[in-house]
């Protein structure tokens, strides 16, 4: 599981990003943040069709550790 933030530059919307393995998605501004448990070549390859200005990797709070954990069971 992992925490992703990504900008575009372009517009990009919520429903563009239907990519396997996308737990959570928020947006705020041009940036969204993603949870996911599918972060591998394939799953960045499908970001970066949309030519993002970043990917970063951001650090996991227990509350959302705890809905994942929640939400799949």
């Amino acid at each position: 599981i992992k925490k992703i933030q990504i900008a575009f530059d372009e517009p990009v919307y919520e429903e563009d990003l239907n990519l396997k393995g996308i737990f959570k998605i928020s947006k705020v501004g041009r940036v969204f943040t993603i949870i996911t448990d599918e972060y591998d070549d394939e799953f960045i390859k499908g970001l970066n069709k949309f030519k993002p200005l970043f990917i970063e990797e951001v650090d996991l709070s227990l509350e959302d550790i705890f809905i994942y954990k929640v939400d799949k069971e």
